[in-house]
């Protein structure tokens, strides 16, 4: 049993984000209502710009017409929408692909697309508000991102121990590491100083939905297995967690309803992965 510590995980070795994605988390909420603020931002970084038009551009937003520029973006779709568009884009570019990682960082990602558009689409169906939906989704496994990071070969022995066991990649983690990628993540999200709903919904995305005080992890556990269903050839964990129906009863869902979006839901994974993902 071992923990952060001997995942060599700690708050000085936990990868820094970049000065533009840190300084957008950070914007204050008077900030955050000028759009002015964002858009100087993120000009600091004329590939994160580039990422953050083609993705507003793109069906998966359904602009009638096309945006040129950062402000157009934001007059269109509002500066919380870019925002979330541009921690994305940001986030998933500082952490790239890996040859010595033990699983695939580009099959989390995409897995992690998936679950944050699944998120986007079916929080139109519930009061969670769409764009921290998108956000909490793409960010809710970084956990993974981090353990495959700084612990390569234990995350190795976790593999082998599901694949011996056949058992969830959440309880191969318990026995192998004594701590889950949710608790990893949480730890690093507090350390990043990322907002706090982000932060409860990447430990308990899995379950205790009830320990939170919105219902965006329920959202994002029901997200996620979505995702791993429509993304089955690319999850790491080939037993797909069922749905609980204590979070299908905090937002109103049931599974009929879910599998109406579907289709929707698939088409635009393609799309805004083909975006967010071009550099991995």
């Amino acid at each position: 049993m071992i923990g952060l510590e001997k995942l060599n995980i700690s708050s000085k070795s936990i990868p820094s984000l970049p000065l533009v994605i840190q300084e957008i988390i950070n914007l204050s909420e008077k900030e955050e209502n000028d759009f002015q603020v964002l858009i100087g931002k993120l000009q600091k970084d004329p590939g994160l710009t580039a990422q953050v038009l083609a993705l507003a551009n793109s069906s998966f937003y359904g602009l009638q017409n096309k945006v040129s520029s950062l402000r157009e973006a934001c007059i269109v779709l509002g500066v919380h929408t870019l925002k979330s568009i541009a921690l994305a884009a940001g986030i998933i570019n500082h952490f790239p692909a890996s040859k010595l990682s033990a699983v695939s960082v580009d099959d989390i990602w995409r897995h992690s697309v998936g679950t944050a558009v699944a998120a986007r689409v079916l929080a139109e169906l519930t009061v969670v508000e769409p764009d921290l939906a998108f956000t909490a989704g793409l960010l809710h496994d970084i956990g993974k991102i981090i353990i495959n990071k700084k612990a390569r070969d234990k995350y190795l022995e976790v593999i082998e121990y599901k694949k011996h066991n056949d058992c969830y990649m959440l309880d191969a983690e318990k026995v192998v590491l004594g701590i889950t990628h949710a608790e990893v993540g949480e730890f690093v999200a507090k350390k990043w100083k990322l907002p706090e709903p982000i932060c409860s919904v990447i430990r308990y995305h899995h379950a205790d939905f009830e320990q939170a005080e919105s219902k965006l992890p329920a959202l994002i556990h029901v997200a996620d297995i979505v995702s791993c269903g429509l993304l089955a050839e690319v999850v790491e964990d080939s037993m797909i967690y069922p749905f609980d129906s204590k979070a299908l009863e905090m937002l109103s869902l049931d599974i009929e309803t879910i599998g109406k979006y579907l289709q929707v839901i698939d088409k635009m994974i393609g799309v805004s992965g083909s975006i967010l993902l071009a550099k991995h």
